[in-house]
């Protein structure tokens, strides 16, 4: 009876997952950026067989689970991946103003490659185990360079566009009127 009730709740937690991913793809990608103004049933097979895709890439990444010790161990290194660049781009997006989206972009993909080649040899940078933190905090300190560099190198935005978006970015009013 409890392996029933736990299996239920599983079941109940991953449909209600899937549900949402694929009503995000489709209302927030699909329909505004490659399909607008199609019918609703369009829609709706778009959805499905968005669930149908991310269900055979869960069941095909099922095998790399295995090779950790623990789901804890395992969303740890999935984040170490993802959380050192995207601060870094949030950051220097947030307060300085020359920050530019490919420069961003730049600092996020190669961020991720960094933490990538970084958690794929491990065991030759760092002496203990699990390196989740120091992963990041490389990957971080590779985004943001990345990001900087690039952004030094691409036009920068307008500064009345980045009101409201970047810390103390103000427009110059002119008061003589």
């Amino acid at each position: 009876l409890m392996f029933s009730a736990f299996f239920a709740g599983l079941m109940s937690s991953v449909d209600s997952l899937l549900n949402s991913t694929a009503t995000l793809f489709t209302k927030d990608i699909y329909e505004p950026f490659i399909r607008k103004g199609a019918t609703d049933k369009h829609y709706l097979k778009v959805g499905k067989m968005t669930t149908l895709v991310l269900l055979i890439i869960g069941v095909a990444t099922s095998p790399i689970s295995g090779k950790f010790p623990g789901i804890y161990v395992a969303i740890q290194t999935f984040l170490s991946y993802f959380q050192g660049p995207l601060f870094a781009i949030l950051l220097l997006g947030m307060f300085w103003k020359r920050a530019t989206q490919w420069g961003g972009l730049s600092g996020l993909l190669i961020g991720i490659g960094f933490a990538t080649v970084l958690n794929t040899f491990k065991g030759s940078f760092f002496t203990i185990e699990d390196p989740f933190l120091y992963v990041s905090w490389w990957s971080f300190v590779a985004g943001f360079i990345i990001t900087i560099v690039v952004s030094l190198f691409t036009s920068p935005h307008p500064e009345k566009n980045l009101v409201g978006l970047v810390y103390k970015a103000t427009v110059k009013k002119d008061i003589s009127t």
